[in-house]
């Protein structure tokens, strides 16, 4: 009731200073942005598009793993800093990507404050700015799925398809040791890229293989088998695809293997294992949330952005808090 008493007061002055017969005045551009940092003192403010209200699900049963740190070997990482010169070089060419920065520093383009960062989230980063930057990006985060796809496949000779992708050997292990446990769930395998789907499939020893779909938005046929098939053990897919409305309680661990932009995206996917309409015949003692990462890779300073995000979306003011 105090909570609630204190809102209707703030509602009251938002009235008083913005309207006048449900017509409003005062308003300006940043109003909106000043008007979430009022409520914010009372209550946390996300928005529906970025998944943010994922925090409000129940208390999980759930034990994460960030410890799948895995190392470049010295051939793949040669190339991989290649990459990465060659893309800063395209970036420094790329006269729209400049004209967007140039209006960011500006002010003329809002695609980077604060706001837009929290708020950003998979459906987001075609737009604009963040559009522009995640197309360089998502090269870089393939290459460490697929080396084969890169268009300097080739470069001073190499085949990139004999480079030994380094998640693989983790991905494998996870899978062997979690289907050698007795009466285990099943597992999802979450990736951003469909290249990365088909990439991991074809680098599968044939005793997973076999025992693995992959998720279609268009063709379900995969996550029916997954569904209904006792011998399916894994479903790779999309994350931006799966996790919206399907109940997936069967699955008692999600393996990330690239990383989401938004801190909602992350809470969204671990949802379609835990759901707030839990089935007895679903009683998993754990979750198991798996994120595997390549070390001294740019993966690093987007974990780190998404940490932050994630800090920023459950951290709020009010008054009289200490």
């Amino acid at each position: 009731k105090n909570y609630q008493d204190r809102y209707n007061l703030l509602y009251k002055e938002f009235e008083k200073k913005y309207s006048v017969d449900n017509e409003p005045k005062n308003w300006s551009q940043d109003a909106p942005k000043r008007i979430r940092e009022h409520m914010g003192r009372f209550c946390a403010v996300s928005r529906a598009k970025s998944k943010d209200w994922a925090y409000a699900l129940p208390e999980q049963k759930r034990k994460s793993s960030v410890e799948w740190l895995v190392e470049f070997e010295p051939k793949f990482k040669e190339v991989y800093e290649h990459i990465i010169a060659k893309t800063i070089e395209a970036m420094g060419e790329d006269q729209e990507l400049a004209e967007l920065l140039k209006a960011t520093k500006n002010g003329a383009n809002g695609d980077l404050d604060d706001d837009a960062l929290d708020n950003m989230g998979e459906e987001d980063v075609d737009d604009g700015l963040a559009g522009k930057y995640n197309v360089y990006l998502s090269r870089l985060e393939q290459f460490l799925i697929c080396p084969e796809n890169d268009p300097l496949n080739g470069w001073n000779g190499l085949d990139f398809s004999k480079l030994k992708a380094p998640k693989m050997d983790r991905i494998i292990k996870l899978l062997d040791q979690h289907l050698a446990i007795p009466n285990s769930g099943k597992v999802i395998i979450f990736v951003r890229h469909i290249s990365s789907i088909d990439g991991i499939l074809n680098r599968l020893p044939a005793r997973l293989a076999s025992k693995t779909v992959k998720y279609s938005s268009t063709d379900r046929d995969g996550l029916v088998e997954f569904e209904t098939e006792p011998k399916i053990r894994v479903i790779i897919g999309m994350e931006q695809s799966m996790n919206t409305g399907i109940n997936l309680q069967l699955a008692d661990r999600i393996i990330r293997v690239e990383i989401p932009w938004a801190a909602g995206d992350v809470e969204q996917g671990f949802a379609r294992a835990f759901r707030p309409d839990f089935h007895n015949k679903y009683n998993r003692p754990f979750i198991y949330d798996d994120w595997i990462i390549v070390n001294d890779s740019l993966e690093i300073p987007k974990l780190c952005r998404l940490i932050s995000g994630t800090i920023r979306k459950v951290q709020f003011d009010e008054y009289g808090s200490e």
